[in-house]
């Protein structure tokens, strides 16, 4: 909606306000590069509100949950534990994947709600085990489904629905199904937020009735740039790998190497080896 329209409720409160502001200046002050986050313990009950009684969690924090794919994890606290000013900066900024860390600080946030055990958040800071690595970790979500009555055609057609809109990848892997009929799996690696737009992708553009959706998984991610390479028959778009700043591998664009191989009439192979030999130089 335009933002002249957005209206705060709870989180509009000045203790809301400063516990964003006050997060952000926490990480900027602290020179944090990224933050990780074990499962989010969810309580239970209910909670007054602006909006009268609500079940716990709030539907906010829920909805900013679901959108991220958080794992969670069940607490026997019948209270409400991860409030909707939480999830969200947890949505925005977390990772939930904890790597090997060398620990520097630890920190304690009390809360005031009294409870049968301590009433803390804690933070710890620390570096990874590889501070060389310039790999990144991602957290992605796996959706896979069976399918034994689609043509190749119409599974071709749904994996380029998949990439339009925004799988990470996608891929068939052939399987023996129930009355001995060969079929394939799908798979599609997403980013959580886009899971459950590239389901519904599955469902629309295959004959599935269902698909199945992993947990959040890691992903560690090498960098890569895109380099223009002059071959003897024209340009040619080269993906390089990167790992801390050495060039591991190219992987010439398929589509600039056709075209150039249709034009002059050379093999494939030829002009894709002339790219990664430039790639290299």
């Amino acid at each position: 909606m335009p933002v002249e329209k957005v209206h705060f409720h709870e989180i509009g409160a000045v203790d809301s306000l400063v516990d964003i502001v006050g997060f952000a200046v926490g990480l900027e002050l602290l020179g944090v590069q990224e933050v990780r986050s074990s499962p989010v313990p969810l309580g239970s009950g209910t909670i007054q509100t602006a909006h009268g009684l609500l079940p716990v969690p709030a539907p906010a924090t829920a909805a900013l949950l679901a959108e991220v794919g958080a794992p969670t994890r069940p607490h026997p606290a019948a209270t409400e534990i991860v409030t909707p000013t939480a999830a969200a900066l947890l949505a925005e900024l977390a990772v939930f994947a904890f790597p090997p860390l060398t620990l520097r600080r630890i920190g304690y946030g009390i809360g005031a709600k009294e409870l049968p055990w301590a009433n803390v958040v804690r933070a710890f800071l620390g570096d990874t085990a590889d501070p060389e690595s310039s790999a990144v970790e991602e957290t992605t979500v796996l959706i896979e489904c069976n399918i034994d009555d689609s043509t190749g055609e119409e599974l071709g057609f749904a994996m380029e629905r998949l990439f339009a809109a925004g799988a990470l990848d996608a891929w068939f892997t052939p399987i023996q199904m129930k009355k001995n009929r060969p079929g394939v799996m799908l798979s599609v690696l997403a980013r959580p937020s886009d899971s459950t737009a590239l389901a519904a992708t599955v469902l629309r553009e295959t004959s599935t009735l269902g698909v199945r959706i992993s947990p959040p998984l890691a992903r560690l991610v090498c960098d890569r740039e895109m380099r223009e390479v002059t071959t003897p028959w024209g340009v040619v778009q080269v993906k390089v790998k990167l790992l801390n700043g050495v060039a591991l591998s190219a992987a010439p664009e398929y589509e600039d190497c056709a075209r150039i191989a249709r034009e002059h009439g050379i093999p494939l192979r030829q002009v894709m080896d002339a790219a990664r030999k430039g790639a290299g130089e």
